[in-house]
């Protein structure tokens, strides 16, 4: 047994959520997201995109079940060459506005304390009626998303479905789900 598992437990367990985060991110791809996206899948004709994807977990697990042509990861400093290197708003530039065909996957958006913090914001922004966005997190007592960006989902969305999901901790409270919501006409 290594020596850092030997000593306080408050120390082991910081170091393995530093492990886990630093492999997983903030949050374990599981199956039960992915059968939330498959109730909302419009038609063949339809994109996820996984906007701030971080370390690209989710786009290779998304891309691997819906396929590479489906699925789009963006990331302003990419760690996996399957990521997009650009901003969402560069990628909105690039790509033109979104549609309902687009659904958006948002995982642990950063809160007011990090860097790109009006991220999650741009993308509520940027979202049209009746489209789907797919948000991974904790919620507005949680540590993502700044309070406008909670704010507004509660005003201009309409839950669709949520469901509990495995965190990158079995400490971390509050508890991660992923809730299904749709921009309200």
């Amino acid at each position: 047994m290594p020596n850092w598992l030997r000593g306080d437990p408050e120390h082991v367990r910081k170091r393995l959520e530093d492990w886990t985060h630093a492999v997983w991110g903030w949050t374990l791809p599981c199956q039960d997201v992915i059968c939330v996206l498959s109730r909302v899948i419009p038609s063949d004709d339809f994109r996820i995109i996984d906007v701030g994807a971080g370390r690209g977990n989710w786009t290779r697990v998304l891309s691997g079940h819906f396929g590479h042509d489906h699925v789009v990861g963006i990331e302003r400093n990419p760690r996996d060459p399957l990521l997009h290197f650009m901003t969402f708003q560069d990628w909105l530039d690039e790509n033109g506005p979104l549609s309902k065909r687009y659904i958006v996957f948002l995982s642990y958006p950063p809160c007011c304390r990090q860097e790109g913090s009006d991220l999650s914001v741009e993308v509520v922004d940027a979202m049209v009626p009746e489209q789907y966005l797919l948000y991974l997190g904790e919620g507005s007592s949680g540590a993502d998303g700044p309070p406008e960006f909670h704010r507004r989902l509660s005003r201009e969305y309409t839950e669709f479905t949520t469901v509990p999901i495995p965190s990158e901790s079995p400490f971390r409270l509050p508890r991660p789900s992923a809730r299904m919501l749709v921009r309200r006409a």
